[in-house]
């Protein structure tokens, strides 16, 4: 069933709320944000020539690569803070960390493979796929309700799966706890939304002809319940009546 549409009011706010945000983002991200933006690709000097990626950006790729060249030794992963207690044999002197715990990976993809191996990953994006597959089987079932703030719960949740996914992608957030509420809120919505269809769905609707054949039967057997309790109470007067006839008593006078 396709979703309804959007009323129209519902739309001026969501343009309202865009164009807000799409103006504070303007006002809030001054040249020193632009410039460490394009720092991640790389910038051109005065000359034309392609600079040097940033520091940050660099060391990332770098953690990233060294993490990959750690899944062949370590196929099913090698336990919690794996890439930090390791790094410090793989990465070079002036990327090593300070501690024992070494450096971190910056990236939830590469510390699962990391730290649970491949058969972690492999759970990880099975449990993606499951989320989203609720969020479709909820989106759908929303249909059947006339409030539109369900569609809104549905696609707000959906949305701040999606943020978490590309924020934690340069981030360690492997047991990060909003990914699983988040993931929790979309399942559980899920299930109330099917459980609630499909009791709506086995309510029995009948027709107008089943309803006149129903009345008839309920009349009939009415009319003969009635009447046999009126047999009944009449069977009860003969015998009440019959138990109160008079005794003959014997007269007192006698032939002589």
């Amino acid at each position: 069933m396709r979703s309804r549409e959007v009323p129209a009011k519902v739309r001026r706010q969501i343009y309202a709320g865009v164009v807000a945000g799409v103006l504070a983002f303007a006002y809030l991200a001054d040249a020193v944000f632009w410039e460490r933006m394009g720092t991640i690709i790389g910038v051109k000097d005065e000359t034309g020539q392609q600079q040097e990626r940033d520091g940050s950006a660099a060391g990332r790729l770098f953690f990233w690569k060294v993490g990959m060249e750690l899944v062949p030794q370590y196929p099913l992963g090698g336990g919690i803070h794996a890439f930090g207690y390791l790094s410090n044999s793989y990465l070079p002197e002036e990327y090593q960390g300070k501690t024992s715990r070494g450096r971190a990976v910056h990236s939830i993809w590469v510390e699962t493979l990391t730290e649970t191996g491949i058969p972690g990953l492999t759970i990880y994006l099975l449990l993606v796929f499951v989320t989203y597959r609720s969020y479709r089987r909820a989106l759908r079932n929303s249909a059947h309700y006339p409030d539109q703030r369900i569609t809104t719960l549905c696609n707000t949740l959906i949305a701040s799966l999606v943020v978490c996914l590309v924020s934690f992608t340069f981030l360690d957030r492997l047991r990060a706890e909003i990914f699983s509420w988040v993931c929790t809120f979309i399942v559980c919505l899920d299930l109330y939304l099917r459980s609630a269809v499909e009791t709506k769905t086995r309510a029995p609707s009948t027709s107008p002809a089943e309803s006149s054949t129903n009345a008839g039967r309920k009349a009939r057997l009415t009319y003969g319940t009635r009447g046999a309790n009126q047999s009944n109470e009449q069977e009860q007067g003969e015998q009440a009546s019959h138990d109160k006839k008079p005794v003959r008593r014997p007269s007192i006078y006698w032939n002589k």
